[in-house]
């Protein structure tokens, strides 16, 4: 009896989820498919949703590597973070994993221990497909000057 009732549900619960799905992949988005003249400029087989999501421009922007620095205001040595505070956009707390590499400016190995409020601190992160910012690189001490 139970099966019945269910496999219809779960088979009309999907029927309405494809086409939403199908016109959130396309070029031309809810309004359902492209134009003419997107048609012209865009070979057919782009058009398809598995062109679509094996394009680069379709990679997720967790995938990039971007740059802080600040002073360090927090370490959390049991949550495995750290806080950096800057004057364009204050406090923003990053994660330390293990594969995070932590030296100091001169290069030499560096741990969470080494870390101290008011240290400054620069690096690079990436943010991950839940908001987190994880920490790539962290160097411990002003970042070098650029030459002219």
């Amino acid at each position: 009896m139970k099966l019945n009732i269910l496999l219809p549900t779960i088979l009309a619960a999907g029927a309405f989820a494809l086409p939403l799905h199908a016109q959130n992949d396309v070029p031309g988005g809810a309004m359902g498919g492209t134009t003419p003249a997107d048609q012209a400029a865009t070979p057919a087989a782009a058009t398809t949703p598995a062109a679509v999501e094996a394009t680069p421009a379709a990679s997720s922007a967790a995938a990039q590597t971007l740059h802080f620095g600040g002073m360090l205001s927090a370490v959390d040595t049991t949550a495995n973070t750290i806080t950096v505070q800057n004057k364009k956009q204050g406090p923003r707390t990053f994660q330390v994993t293990d594969s995070t590499k932590v030296t100091k400016t001169d290069g030499s190995a560096a741990t969470l221990a080494d870390l101290k409020a008011g240290d400054h601190v620069h690096g690079a992160f990436k943010k991950t497909d839940d908001g987190k910012m994880e920490l790539l690189t962290l160097k411990i001490g002003p970042a070098a000057k650029k030459s002219p």
